[in-house]
């Protein structure tokens, strides 16, 4: 409302400014279509369904934009999920996890299971490098739980994860990918606005109708496990760029700024200095 208010935004216009320009980028991987010969994969309910090995054959590189989001990926560990499943889920999260910009001043994360209760696996206040959450999850083990509480674990997201000045960092834009395998045994509660939920469905169990009341869910291809993780990214960028997170150094991007700078009589000369 005055000019004095100006010294005050330096920052915001500073950040808004370096925003609009283009964005910098960091190398991540991204692995090719998987062409291995399928398998069949076991249930707990004894049901079979074909499945390519997560192996994975030489990566090629895609570029994205630098991240800045508190992210939680909440993974089912019912007994109706099956152990194979399970560390199906596993991989696939950790390939989420390697592509992504992860760092104490860029992406945090935590992770949690969830059947009957709900443990953390790893916490926001936990040292957040890509190979500490790799290792984190390759050493998760499974719940084998006799419940699917997709509700009471969304609550623990809202009411706990989410909601502590340890965990959620001022300005930054939060995302929960909820990795779901089967429909839930209790009741879930669309979450409120300020949370990001996507939904991601691994198997053909899961009730797809029940997803989309918290988010528009994501379908793995296991035969393509590419393509999901490319459409995990753009989400992630998406919600990212929603950062009011001012910078804390001089914004490096290339850019072409033009001020007009009103020096008609209107404008006190005190205003204009």
């Amino acid at each position: 409302d005055s000019s004095e208010e100006l010294t005050d935004q330096v920052s915001e216009i500073t950040y808004y400014l370096c925003n609009q320009a283009e964005p910098l980028v960091s190398q991540v991987t991204e692995p090719p279509a998987l062409l291995t010969k399928p398998t069949a994969l076991s249930t707990a309910a004894g049901t079979k369904r074909p499945f390519y090995s997560t192996t994975l054959p030489p990566t090629t590189s895609i570029t994205i934009e630098k991240q800045i989001i508190d992210m939680v990926i909440v993974i089912e560990g019912s007994k109706n999920v099956g152990k194979d499943e399970f560390e199906e889920n596993k991989k696939f999260i950790e390939q989420v996890v390697n592509n992504l910009d992860v760092g104490e001043e860029t992406v945090h994360i935590t992770i949690l299971q969830y059947s009957y209760t709900v443990t953390v696996e790893y916490s926001f206040t936990d040292t957040q490098t890509k190979e500490e959450i790799i290792k984190a999850v390759r050493q998760m083990e499974f719940q084998n739980g006799n419940a699917t509480n997709t509700g009471k674990a969304l609550n623990y997201v809202k009411e706990t994860t989410l909601n502590t000045p340890e965990s959620n960092r001022e300005l930054v834009p939060n995302l929960v990918f909820l990795v779901a395998s089967n429909p839930a045994t209790d009741v879930i509660t669309k979450p409120p606005d300020a949370i990001n939920i996507i939904p991601i469905a691994t198997t053909p169990q899961v009730n797809v109708k029940e997803l989309e009341l918290i988010g528009k869910p994501i379908l793995l291809n296991r035969y393509n496990i590419s393509t999901t993780i490319q459409n995990v990214l753009k989400e992630v960028q998406i919600i990212s760029k929603s950062s009011t997170l001012q910078p804390e150094a001089p914004c490096k991007k290339p850019m072409d700024v033009i001020f007009l700078l009103d020096g008609s009589s209107m404008v006190s000369s005190d205003d204009f200095e």
